[in-house]
């Protein structure tokens, strides 16, 4: 008893020292791999005193851990948190669902941990770029950066995040041209690359210039509705190969409404 007593300290003041919260049982298992220590054993104990809890097989934290974000970050390594949880984090939305998109590279179901919802999107590996990672040590997660996140919204839109909120979060984000340039070629989506060059030219957005000019040279024969989400309906726009199933004067209104 009092060797399990002794591994159960020795745990416990790792967690402490390092400022651990969540934690593989792998990585335990090795960080230890050279003490005299029953490691399965020690974490059992732990959990029965409510010093631990249990996420999913292999997978711990400590009672007072709540970042869903980092949460998925453990669940998805591979992956990032995107769509409406990442236009959320950027604040680029006021609405806010209780669910936690994350994008990943490979097949997860979608789960619910800690009460908490999850849904997997799984991607091709060379959608899986464009993360940055947020948080410090332990509390450390990946997220898309900002010009991702509009990149796959528009890449899935009516999957997580309405048109009228794609609408505001072109107006408000503070994009870069070399970075959205990179998430378009990543997704590789020529209607997103028509969509947004027109949208953007429509706001009047002096910044993104060359982005603008990006996504005409992309521009093909084929036209595409403009809100993918609404009704076939409305006029054709030749220079960005779309039909105008939202009016000019909807989007701006939209706009004016909002700010």
């Amino acid at each position: 008893m009092s060797k399990i007593n002794d591994s159960k300290s020795l745990l416990i003041r790792y967690l402490d020292e390092n400022e651990v919260k969540i934690f593989h049982l792998n990585e335990i298992v090795e960080y230890f791999e050279d003490e005299n220590v029953n490691i399965k054993a020690t974490v059992e104990a732990l959990l029965r005193d409510g010093i631990i809890k249990s996420l999913q097989k292999g997978l711990y934290c400590r009672p007072s851990f709540h970042n869903e974000f980092v949460l998925a970050y453990y669940l998805a390594p591979k992956g990032a948190v995107a769509y409406w949880s990442a236009l959320h984090w950027h604040g680029l939305t006021t609405q806010f669902s209780n669910t936690i998109f994350v994008q990943s590279p490979t097949l997860i179901k979608n789960k619910e941990v800690m009460d908490v919802s999850f849904q997997f999107v799984k991607v091709k590996p060379s959608k899986a770029t464009g993360y940055q990672f947020e948080g410090r040590g332990n509390n450390q997660f990946k997220i898309t950066n900002l010009e991702k996140t509009i990149v796959d919204c528009f890449d899935s839109i009516g999957q997580s995040v309405d048109w009228s909120e794609l609408i505001k979060a072109i107006y408000k984000a503070k994009m870069r041209n070399k970075e959205l340039i990179e998430a378009c070629e990543a997704v590789d989506n020529v209607s997103v690359i028509k969509r947004l060059g027109y949208l953007i030219e429509l706001m009047e957005i002096k910044n993104l210039k060359t982005f603008e000019k990006y996504a005409l040279q992309k521009v093909n024969k084929k036209y595409n509705d403009l809100d993918p989400s609404s009704p076939s309906s409305g006029s054709y726009l030749a220079k960005w190969r779309l039909r105008l199933n939202v009016s000019e004067e909807d989007i701006l209104q939209n706009i004016k409404n909002y700010y």
